[in-house]
């Protein structure tokens, strides 16, 4: 009898201690904003839209001179982001990236909302909207100064750590993929 009490207070420690952790991993995740702006860029083709939680730059097409292979570049609609977030939202609560491609592991990024970003969209031979989102930390614009022009022009950078991400994010299919996270110091 005591045994079985045992197992069953155990069983239960377990389980909302379980609850609580997927609790504090996921609490730095954002709402899906309800409203939002979208701004053209001065000097640019690209629109700026932000919301209560994120900023980011829809990037146009034409700016893309070298699409990845088999993907036709599409210019994104707001909806088309936001459905985004909502997905990348899902990915970094879950760590779950398509197949067999390496989990996001929560340590490995800021906050979400610490992230200015930049979108791409993509179709593929077969229909499928991707969006590649670029991701990377405010404080790199705001303290060091760069990447002051990142609503213009692409942000591409060799290491820098948590403060560099961008991930693809398959509309259709609801799933994330090629997660890639920038090294430091190479």
């Amino acid at each position: 009898m005591r045994s079985h009490f045992l197992f069953a207070a155990v069983l239960l420690y377990l389980l909302f201690g379980f609850a609580f952790w997927q609790g504090t991993t996921t609490r730095h995740l954002l709402p899906t904003p309800a409203s939002y702006s979208l701004t053209p860029v001065d000097g640019s083709p690209n629109q700026l839209l932000r919301t209560a939680y994120f900023t980011g730059v829809l990037l146009d097409p034409r700016t893309d001179s070298s699409p990845p292979a088999g993907l036709k570049p599409i210019p994104l609609t707001p909806a088309q982001v936001l459905a985004a977030e909502a997905i990348l939202q899902a990915c970094v609560a879950s760590g779950n990236t398509r197949g067999t491609e390496p989990r996001i592991e929560p340590r490995l990024l800021y906050p979400l909302a610490q992230y200015y970003r930049q979108y791409s969209g993509y179709r593929t031979a077969t229909g499928q909207t991707v969006v590649w989102l670029n991701g990377f930390a405010q404080r790199t614009v705001t303290e060091y100064k760069n990447h002051a022009d990142w609503q213009q022009r692409l942000v591409q950078v060799v290491d820098g750590g948590k403060d560099y991400f961008n991930i693809s994010i398959d509309l259709t299919r609801h799933e994330c993929f090629h997660f890639f996270r920038n090294s430091i110091g190479g």
